[in-house]
């Protein structure tokens, strides 16, 4: 399991799935809490994986122009997730959104 970061639509799935990526030696489907953060600026996002159970971590950056992306400085935040399977359990806790206003 690992994450995908795709916009404008695209699901990933078959032939085109050139956004997955593994997040390290994290295991998404260990069943610990992973804590994520996400940083974006000036077309930067910064992606950070924590397994609180056993320490281990995992970053990345990945460039992407969020307000091309969403048509402008507004958007919506929300979570989606799906393993294909016939039943699965994603927790979200301490989810925090700070929003930054552009000069």
């Amino acid at each position: 399991m690992g994450y995908t970061l795709l916009t404008e639509g695209l699901t990933g799935e078959g032939a085109n799935n050139d956004g997955y990526t593994t997040p390290g030696n994290i295991s998404l489907g260990s069943g610990d809490p992973i804590n994520v953060t996400l940083y974006y600026a000036n077309g930067n996002l910064a992606i950070a994986f924590k397994d609180t159970a056993n320490g281990v971590t995992f970053s990345t950056n990945v460039s992407v122009d969020l307000p091309s992306v969403v048509g402008g400085y507004t958007a919506y935040i929300g979570f989606t997730s799906g393993d294909g399977g016939a039943a699965s359990t994603q927790i979200i806790t301490n989810f925090v959104f700070y929003g930054l206003v552009p000069d």
